[in-house]
């Protein structure tokens, strides 16, 4: 919702974040914490899933998923289709891709945040 591109701030949908990362076991638990996606998130180690984030405290245990060494993370964000009606209310009809009768928000209507902006492991 920060970015320049329109593309990208008003996009609804599904938004794939991916990343290799080195673990050394350590022989406690560990959370992945994402902090608030927006909407829901799945989350996805080494292609095994690993849980749903959907509320707070915004963390899902990864113990079972971890390998020693190289791990990939993937993590889908989803949003509702709230900031695309917001960016199409600023259109001409012709050029919408969401309609709703009655509208249900304007083109003045705050975006809602959505997005990782931090991503970590905790463990004890």
């Amino acid at each position: 919702t920060t970015s320049e591109d329109p593309r990208i701030r008003f996009y609804s949908g599904t938004a794939c974040y991916s990343r290799t990362f080195h673990w050394e076991d350590t022989g406690g638990r560990v959370w992945l914490e994402t902090g608030d996606p927006g909407s829901v998130a799945r989350v996805r180690i080494n292609g095994c899933p690993a849980g749903i984030v959907w509320c707070s405290p915004w963390t899902v245990e990864v113990t079972d998923s971890l390998v020693e060494r190289e791990n990939m993370l993937e993590i889908d964000v989803a949003n509702c289709l709230t900031n695309r009606m917001i960016y199409d209310a600023s259109l001409p009809v012709q050029e919408r891709i969401t309609y709703a009768y009655p509208p249900v928000v304007s083109s003045k209507d705050s975006l809602s945040p959505s997005g990782l902006r931090t991503v970590r492991l905790i463990g004890l």
